[in-house]
């Protein structure tokens, strides 16, 4: 509906975030009432129940246009069989009078090809966005090559953002959605605040507060219990005073279905940063005619989406790769644990088959120049090779790591090395809250090219080596005797 508030003969203005109801600037919103009666004859009790919010104020609220009250409802089984259903608005503090137009209650169909809605925000409101924690938003102009986009303000905590609520209609359980959105980020003045792509929240100086990139991540709530999961960050590189893309990744499960509420937000930025988005977009990914568990493995979008830094360090796309245009480069690594980090979506695993890993791997020393020959056979130390390991991490408990390749026996110092393995996933592994390839454990400071990274599914009927023993047995040319 269109709304203007009133008061004597002035249009005034309320304050959208505002989520006190007793607050004097808090706008109004639509309540419906359901009422059933319980007997047949007059004193009889009557159940009334309500819901709300089913439509809520749009930001900008101006007070010399019309503003509008916006919502969308599925109709329940206890909407259908109620005798009487009433909606009313309420809220917006007393004295004020509504001044509405266009009043409209319509069938519409809202399809699951992305669970979220006004990603673009081109309808020029905040329409299905909201906030968590201390955040206001707004509609900022113009957006990432369009007219408009959403911005947050007044963030109090690291984890303050814009957030929506996904349609869980739209989500079954194993499916696998991308998100990627356009991101810039203002600081307190409103100038362009660059951050620094692969630097770790609550690592470094000032606990890691300054020049860290946001992190996407997805909330799951559960009455009061709420559940973070980090789904992805900015890819490098970076440009400078510009737009810049995020991106991740996530497969549904079985606490997503049967939450109350599945949000994603954007935290892991120091909270006196506005982060300003455009182009939110989640889709589906799975693609069924791959074998392949792992996305981006070669890099070939020119960036490092879905790669997370491990420990510490930087990681960027630099060219050229292995037999193509990019890899993904891995600097600044003070620690011969620091590495990269791939999230395996656990639901695609199948048990007890045979998988095989492998990447191509090149080592400089810290100018990226000077060629680095490491030594397979040194386990610790400055010539240590790189390893690829399975990490699980589940809530009170200790991350268990698992190698699965190493650097092949003769490693080449001017070259491209293939580390491979064949390896099994354990049933601790496939059943872990989270799964991840983790590359590390080469040298302190030395630099990693990796590029081509590939997890199938091996055919049993190839010419794959046993795993076990072979029997042999020729036919026997004298008479047996049993």
């Amino acid at each position: 509906m269109n709304i203007r508030l009133r008061e004597a003969n002035s249009y005034i203005i309320c304050n959208v975030n505002q989520l006190n109801y007793n607050a004097g600037d808090v706008c109004p919103r639509v309540v419906f009432r359901t009422r059933k009666f319980k007997g047949n004859t007059i004193g009889d009790d009557v159940e009334t129940t309500y819901a709300y919010p089913m439509a809520s104020a749009v930001g900008p609220w101006k007070e010399d246009q019309w503003n509008k009250l916006y919502g969308q409802f599925t109709v329940t089984e206890q909407f259908a069989e109620a005798d009487s259903l009433f909606f009313n608005i309420e809220r917006a503090r007393g004295g004020l009078d509504f001044v509405m137009d266009d009043v409209t209650i319509q069938p519409t169909s809202y399809d699951c090809h992305m669970p979220i809605y006004n990603g673009d925000f081109e309808v020029g409101d905040t329409r299905f966005w909201g906030s968590i924690g201390t955040a206001n938003i707004d509609i900022i102009s113009p957006g990432y090559n369009s007219v408009y986009a959403l911005r947050t303000t007044s963030r109090g905590e690291f984890w303050s953002s814009m957030s929506q609520q996904l349609d869980t209609d739209c989500l079954v359980e194993g499916e696998r959605f991308a998100v990627s959105a356009m991101i810039l980020l203002l600081s307190g003045n409103n100038q362009i605040y660059d951050c620094t792509v692969g630097l770790v929240w609550a690592e470094g100086e000032n606990g890691g507060r300054d020049f860290v990139c946001p992190t996407m991540s997805i909330r799951i709530m559960s009455g009061t219990t709420a559940t973070d999961i980090d789904i992805g960050s900015m890819a490098g590189p970076s440009t400078p005073q510009n737009w810049n893309s995020i991106h991740g990744q996530f497969t549904v499960t079985s606490s997503m279905i049967e939450a109350d509420l599945v949000s994603i937000y954007f935290r892991k930025v120091k909270e006196d940063i506005s982060i300003v988005l455009d182009n939110v977009s989640i889709t589906k990914t799975m693609n069924k005619e791959s074998s392949l568990l792992v996305d981006n493995g070669d890099f070939s979008t020119g960036d490092v989406r879905y790669y997370n830094i491990y420990g510490g360090g930087i990681i960027d796309v630099t060219t050229p790769g292995y037999n193509d245009d990019y890899a993904m480069e891995v600097r600044h690594r003070t620690s011969e644990h620091h590495g990269i980090n791939y999230v395996i979506g656990s639901s695609s695993i199948v048990a007890e088959a045979l998988y095989k890993i492998s990447c191509q791997i090149r080592l400089f020393l810290d100018d990226s120049t000077t060629s680095f020959s490491c030594d397979p056979a040194v386990v610790s130390g400055n010539k240590r090779c790189p390893t690829l390991s399975l990490r699980t991490n589940n809530v009170g408990t200790v991350p268990f790591t698992r190698i699965i390749a190493s650097a092949p026996s003769k490693f080449q110092a001017n070259e491209w090395n293939e580390f491979s393995g064949i390896f099994q996933f354990l049933t601790a592994e496939i059943q872990a809250e989270s799964l991840s390839l983790v590359i590390n454990n080469a040298a302190a400071n030395i630099v990693m090219l990796i590029d081509k990274i590939e997890l199938s599914v091996q055919d049993l009927s190839s010419n794959i080596p046993s795993l076990v023993p072979s029997v042999s047995t020729k036919p026997s040319v004298s008479t047996n005797v049993s």
